[in-house]
This record gives structure tokens, sequence and C-alpha cells, in this order.
């Protein structure tokens, strides 16, 4: 026979004798009948004490159903109560979502709890859960209807329930995958006992919300909605990109980032009105990662001063913060501050034409990020969290040196624009023959054997593209290795010859101007 214990079916002993025993002593067994095991009991007293998120005082009221329990905290007759979910385990309930955050909206997704009972649920707790329990209602229709790919369901994400201007609004998004852009967004309004649509879908192009993304509710742009913060994880970056109806119509709104603007950005997180922006320079754990608060302002999230003190702005400081122990022979003249970043430029051994010092404002005064001589300052804005136009802003108070190395950053931006399909290098700036030259490097994105190489001078004020030689031979060694260029004389000519080298020493090309046409020469 079989013996069952709270639904656990076990063998009987061997040779146990039983009142069904037939003939010979043999046992017959009798068919396994579970035993149903009964639910905790529906009182305040039990849940209020559960073990999980752990609300605050004394449910006001509790309601059970099918082994799970919902219960509305808060003050009685208080406009905004809280929800909280409960689970029946085998030592009693366990909280399992809070309506202080977005879980009961996925709930029946992530918890398991079936929608059906949640919907149960609310209605015999009250009209007062209606925009709760409408949300996951919508969460899960709209994940129903939206199709998944070969890895599995489309991940979903809600922000919780939003109270703002007398008003409930909801955001709920998704990741299509492959098949579409990284995240898309859409906004909803409470009204007449169900959620309607004000505005998206909104496309975001970078993240994903499976692995830990997220949709919260924050004051960023002051419009009469709430802003929405869409967070999400990439490898060693923090998506971040900010959903509002700032100007009438909702959209994703940009931030003054790297070469321009841009809806989806690294960031460190929102404090208050601000967002602290975040770039890791090689994209990898090791960094170096710096930062920069911007607020929103006209449209647009721009550069502004971190929260706290500013340290002070002068040559001295500057100095004291990369050379505490006067050990480099840094003589810095000259320097420009704004909104957490500043630059000094000075004379040094070492450095023929001086040196330009970047740093970053941290809590405890400047932090040197980089000193060189400044010719490639262009590329910072790739590598460090410094805006282009904050770059330019600091570096046009420090002479035409400066002016001429950051210039070099627009170069990138007008190569870079519109999602080009070839990877690009900038050089920093070659003097050659008292003229100033640059060189841009470009490899197809998709891989190839060419390489296009753009050359250009210094017109006084702006870079001036003067040729743009393409299918040049490749070994694949050139672009993003660094030291790739060099400058000699051409024999009859105020040009220069650039030599280019791989990382292998079996691959060199010379771009020249002989006979007039900049081509590649043996």
């Amino acid at each position: 026979m079989a013996i069952t214990v709270w639904g656990v079916t076990a063998a009987a002993p061997a040779g146990a004798a039983s009142p069904g025993a037939g003939p010979g002593g043999t046992i017959t067994a009798a068919p396994a009948r579970a035993v149903a095991r009964p639910f905790p009991a529906c009182q305040a007293r039990l849940v209020d004490d559960a073990p999980g998120l752990g609300g605050a005082g004394g449910p006001v009221r509790l309601v059970c159903s099918s082994g799970w329990a919902l219960a509305e905290r808060g003050s009685l007759g208080a406009a905004v109560t809280t929800l909280e979910l409960f689970k029946a385990t085998a030592s009693g309930w366990a909280e399992q979502a809070t309506g202080n955050g977005s879980e009961i909206d996925y709930a029946p997704e992530s918890l398991g709890v079936p929608l059906a009972v949640l919907v149960r649920l609310g209605a015999d707790l009250g009209p007062e859960t209606r925009p709760d329990i409408g949300a996951a209602t919508l969460v899960h229709n709209a994940s129903e209807r939206t199709p998944g790919g070969s890895g599995g369901p489309v991940p979903w994400a809600a922000s919780a329930v939003v109270h703002n201007g007398g008003g409930e609004w909801l955001a709920a998004g998704y990741s299509p995958g492959a098949s579409g852009p990284g995240i898309v967004l859409s906004i909803y309004r409470w009204g007449r006992g169900a959620w309607a649509r004000q505005g998206g879908p909104v496309a975001m192009p970078s993240g994903q919300l499976a692995g830990g993304g997220s949709v919260t509710a924050a004051s960023l742009t002051k419009s009469t909605g709430p802003d929405f913060v869409v967070s999400s994880f990439g490898a060693d970056t923090n998506w971040l990109s900010v959903v509002s109806d700032a100007g009438g119509t909702w959209h994703a709104v940009p931030f003054d980032y790297g070469y321009g603007p841009t809806i989806a950005i690294d960031a460190a997180g929102v404090h208050g009105h601000l967002v602290e922006t975040e770039t890791d320079g090689c994209g990898c754990a090791a960094g170096p990662e710096t930062y920069t608060w911007e607020i929103y302002a006209g449209g647009t999230f721009h550069p502004t001063a971190p929260p706290g003190p500013a340290p002070t702005c002068g040559p001295d400081a500057l100095a004291s913060a990369a050379d505490p122990a006067g050990l480099l022979d840094l003589a810095f003249t000259r320097a420009s501050c704004a909104d957490g970043w500043a630059l000094g430029t000075g004379t040094a051994p070492g450095y023929a034409n001086g040196f330009v010092g970047l740093f970053e404002q941290q809590r405890n005064g400047w932090q040197p990020v980089n000193i060189d001589d400044g010719a490639a300052l262009g590329r910072d804005p790739l590598i460090y969290d410094i805006p282009l136009t904050l770059l330019d802003r600091i570096g046009s108070a420090l002479g035409p040196q400066v002016a001429r190395s950051v210039a070099g950053g627009a170069v990138y931006r007008s190569l870079d624009a519109g999602g080009s399909s070839t990877l690009w290098t900038v050089s920093g700036e070659i003097l050659f023959q008292g003229k100033s030259w640059l060189l841009a490097v470009g490899q197809p994105a998709r891989g190839g054997n060419t390489l296009s190489i753009n050359v250009y001078r210094w017109s006084g004020t702006t870079w001036s593209e003067q040729a743009a030689v393409h299918r040049v031979p490749d070994d694949g060694s050139l672009v993003g290795t660094g030291q790739w260029y060099g400058v000699v004389p051409t024999t009859g000519s105020s040009e220069p010859t650039f030599v280019l080298r791989g990382v292998y020493p079996s691959w060199s090309a010379k771009v020249s101007s002989v006979g007039r046409t900049w081509h590649v020469t043996s």
C-alpha cells in the first residue's frame, strides 16, 4: 500500500499488514489520495510579520484566495494606500510584492500569481486597487500579444502606478531584441476605470529590460506629467534614457553627451532634478570611469556644476592636484574650469610645445585625468565624460593651440554622424613646417581589407579637408593601435608625406601629394 501525508506519497514498509491484505498476507494497494494542505488563516496579524519585503504598519484590509493574499496598507481614508501581495508557504504567508514599486504590475509574469486570482483579490479589496490591478492586466495582456524570439519571451518592465497632478500614470515597455530597438516604452493614464495610452511607443536604441532593467518615475523636466527613467544594463554600461512630455509630446529627451545629443547614455543615476552621467573609457571593468552632472533646460540635458562647493580654479590649484609633491616640475600658467571639469596649460621638461592637463571635479577637489602634449584633446569626449561642447567652452580660453586640438573632435563627429558604417580613428595635431595637419583613418564596420584615409589642414578657424584616399590595402592591424602615423618631408613640396604603420612590421603605407593629387605610394 501507499501512505500519503501532506500530499507526499511514500511506499509502505515491506511486509506490513493492513485491513486490505489479500489471501496469503499479500498487500492490496489502495489508490493514493492526496490530502489537501490547508492555507494559512487569512488574518492581518499573520501577514503583518510575514518575511519578505517588509511593509510598514498593519494592513487596513486583507483578502485571500487560492493561496494568495492582497493587503491594503495605509491610514483609513487616505487618498493613496499601498498594496502588498503575499503567497502561502509551508511556514505561513510570505510577502512577494509591494505597490510601493512596480512588482505588482507584472506579478503574473514574475511571481506566478494567476491573473484571474489577482483580479479577484483586487475586486474583493475594493475600487482603490483598480489602477494597480489594471496595470497588471495591461502588462500581462500586452506581453501575451508580444511575440517572443528564439531566446524566449520578450522581457517587459513597468513603473509603479504614479500619482501626479491629481491623476494616476503608468509607463510600460519591452525589449524587442534583434528585431527592433533596445527598448520600446508606452505611457498610460488612468481614467474611467481603465488605462488609456497617452504617448508612445517611444523607441530607445540601447539597453535591454532583461536581467534587471527598470522603469521608474522622476521629476527632472518640470513637465505637467511625470518623467519616466528607463534604466538597463549592458557589458560595463548602465544605460539610461528619460521619457517626458515636456513640450507637449512624449519623447526621449536628448543629453549633451560625448560628441553630440543622444537619448541613451551611460549613467551613474538620478539625484533629485539632476542626472549623473558616466563614461567608461575602455568599455571594460578597468575604466577609467569619469562623470558629469546634467540638468534639463530648453529641451535638452546640459552639463551643470556638481553638487557641493566648487574647488578653486587657477594654475596653483591644478598644479597642486596634478603634482602634490612637486616632483614632476609641472609649471601651470593658465587654467579654465566649468561644470565639474578643468583644463590647465603650462611648461615642463619633455614637452617642447608645453603640456595640457585635463581634470575632473571630485568631492576632495580636482582629480587629474590626463596630462600630455594636448595634441589629441579632440578624442577626449570618446574616452572621458566631458561633452565636446563643454570641452570647447573650456578650451577656448586657453589659446589657439588648445583650440586646434579640441576642434579635432568636430572632425570625428562629422565622420561618425548618422551611424556611419565605417569605424574612424582621428589623429592628434601633426605639426609640419609651421602648419598643422590631421589624419582620419576609417575601416569598414563589417570588416574588410581596405581603408579610407582623409587628410585635413588647419585653416585658422577649422580643420579643412584636403583629400580623401580610398581603397588603401590593409592587413587589419592599423586602426585603433594608437601610434599609427608619422610624417616625413616631400621632395619639392611644402606638404608632408604621411607614413602609416600597423602593429605588424610587414604593413605600411605612405600618403603623399606628389603630382598634386593625394594618393598612396609604396
